[in-house]
């Protein structure tokens, strides 16, 4: 029973092992700096999405103080987006009729950005990155208006 066990485990061992290659692309790292209207951005979500690969998935870096790093972006070129973390005021408020006065807004009362709100225009991709090899001094620095 017990070598049993070893051939099974052995057998388990080079099977995850592959015939030489892991089939995983190659990664890189990429960090940096984004500014918004020359100060550190914060709270905000970087997003790296394939440009030259249908279906691949996004890449994405917390921005804290300014900077971000994305640790494992398989190499390509990138589309960059930039989202606030940051929720509305009214966020979880139901947006229709309300029953309750407590807390909610009234009907009809549009909803206002968050403190600090990344403009919407970047939300769809503004810049765009080749990540061959590492890249730790990108800069992004955006602009309001």
């Amino acid at each position: 029973m017990r070598m049993m066990t070893r051939i099974v485990a052995a057998t388990l061992f080079l099977a995850t092992m592959g015939c030489g290659g892991s089939g995983l692309p190659k990664t890189v790292q990429l960090g940096g700096t984004v500014t918004l209207d020359g100060k550190p951005l914060s709270n905000a979500n970087l997003g790296f999405h394939p440009a030259d690969k249908d279906g691949a998935p996004s890449v994405y870096a917390l921005v804290v103080n300014g900077k971000f790093l994305a640790e494992a972006v398989p190499q390509g070129k990138y589309r960059i987006t930039v989202r606030s973390t940051v929720p509305p005021p009214d966020y979880g408020q139901p947006g229709g009729i309300i029953d309750s006065s407590v807390g909610a807004p009234k009907a009809g009362t549009p909803r206002e950005p968050a403190k600090g709100a990344i403009p919407d225009k970047f939300a769809e991709p503004f810049d765009s990155v080749e990540a061959t090899t590492d890249k730790l001094d990108l800069k992004f620095d955006l602009k309001s208006k």
